[in-house]
């Protein structure tokens, strides 16, 4: 069997590219660079789930202008990084998310 001897070049080669996955990571956590996900969130009933698909509600809204954030219906979240509320009864919604009943806050 043969053994490899680990140089220190490798090592600290090693211990470089770990320790950039490790800041990696964590930015994306910490400075909330990881997406809201609010397509199925817990606790959406059935009628929901209906509601959601006859308003086409989709995460992303495919107008910039058009968003669940500036609807008149949407409500905020206690927490920022959270899902919002709809008065639809769309369940948890995403901030960045629309449906077909959007209407612009006034």
């Amino acid at each position: 069997m043969e053994t490899k001897k680990l140089t220190r070049r490798a090592m600290l080669e090693r211990g470089a590219v770990l320790g950039l996955v490790v800041i990696g990571a964590s930015a994306g956590i910490g400075c909330g660079g990881a997406e809201l996900d609010c397509t199925n969130p817990p606790g959406l009933t059935d009628a929901q789930r209906q509601q959601r698909q006859a308003l086409s509600y989709v995460d992303r809204s495919p107008n910039p202008t058009q968003r669940c954030e500036t609807c008149n219906f949407y409500t905020a979240p206690a927490q920022a990084g959270q899902c919002g509320g709809c008065a639809l009864n769309l369940g948890n919604v995403n901030p960045q998310g629309y449906c077909s009943s959007y209407v612009a806050r006034s």
